[in-house]
């Protein structure tokens, strides 16, 4: 998926923080986060509304509905269009 990725330019990724035996992303997120690029992820909010948030590091995450992580509070929200969606 890197490869592919980044032969095609990729810079803004929106992705899913992983739930037990869910497939981990953070390796490729690591990856994104060290070539520069904008790694989006969402937050549950009441009735099953998402808000896409900037997630700067693999630290900045605080716990949410149903067991979910997200981007903590204070990380932007985000409008723009996405290159990938995982």
């Amino acid at each position: 998926l890197w490869a592919w990725a980044h032969e095609r330019g990729i810079r803004t990724v929106h992705s899913y923080l992983p739930l037990g035996q869910e497939v981990d992303p953070l390796p490729f997120l690591r990856k994104a986060w060290a070539a520069g690029w904008t790694v989006v992820c969402p937050k549950t909010l009441e009735n099953r509304q998402l808000e896409n948030r900037i997630l700067p590091h693999e630290q900045a995450v605080e716990a949410g509905k149903f067991r979910t992580r997200h981007p903590a509070e204070g990380c932007t929200t985000y409008h723009g269009p996405y290159d990938l969606i995982l």
